[in-house]
């Protein structure tokens, strides 16, 4: 059975070009797991029933190597442990060269080509991560020093909700307002500190 794996970074990023990619691929969307989280978080709900679901002689599609993790060990141990230790085949859209049935089919020497190549783009798929984010902490500091950066939005609650918050955050502490809330704690922390929440 043929599965598709999308992630997408934030609640704000729209996962429907990846989603319309395992459509074209026909995958039916019951077969389509989709996680809004962070690659370097490893808080991925549905990878996990993902996981849970698949069987060895399954195949998973993914848009890119990178949604298996950011890092290269991140990436080099979920393809490992998928495909040598859960017996399921992994297809990257972006790479269609690069296909572990295909590897898994030329024997010992596949396994060698497979090795190299998952090496060779996980290492460049760190890499292209960390100048992304290099560039970007560059780009904020030039627009602070010009005056120009004012960072992400505020988040706005509803009055009833943060009224509830407070009353947690009163009776029970942070991590309760948290909860209350939908956010983690630092944000809690941070609307003590701009006087949206009193503590």
């Amino acid at each position: 059975m043929e599965y598709g794996y999308v992630r997408v970074s934030t609640e704000e990023q729209n996962a429907g070009r990846q989603v319309e990619a395992m459509a074209a691929e026909g995958i039916p969307p019951e077969r389509v797991f989709v996680d809004r989280a962070s690659g370097r978080s490893m808080d991925r709900p549905e990878w996990e029933r993902l996981l849970s679901a698949l069987r060895p002689g399954d195949s998973v599609v993914i848009d890119s190597l990178d949604r298996l993790g950011r890092t290269y060990d991140g990436v080099t141990a979920e393809w490992r442990r998928i495909t040598r230790e859960e017996g399921v085949s992994i297809r990257a859209l972006d790479l269609p060269f690069f296909d572990s049935a295909g590897f898994a089919a030329m024997g010992d020497m596949g396994r060698c080509v497979e090795d190299m190549l998952l090496s060779l783009l996980a290492y460049v798929a760190q890499t292209e991560r960390e100048k992304m984010l290099r560039r970007q902490a560059q780009g904020i500091a030039l627009a602070r020093a010009e005056g120009r950066y004012r960072g992400r939005a505020r988040t706005e609650f509803d009055p009833d909700l943060v009224e509830e918050a407070q009353r947690a955050l009163r009776e029970e502490g942070k991590a309760a307002a948290a909860r209350v809330l939908g956010v983690s704690r630092g944000t809690v922390y941070a609307m003590v500190g701009d006087g949206r929440l009193v503590a």
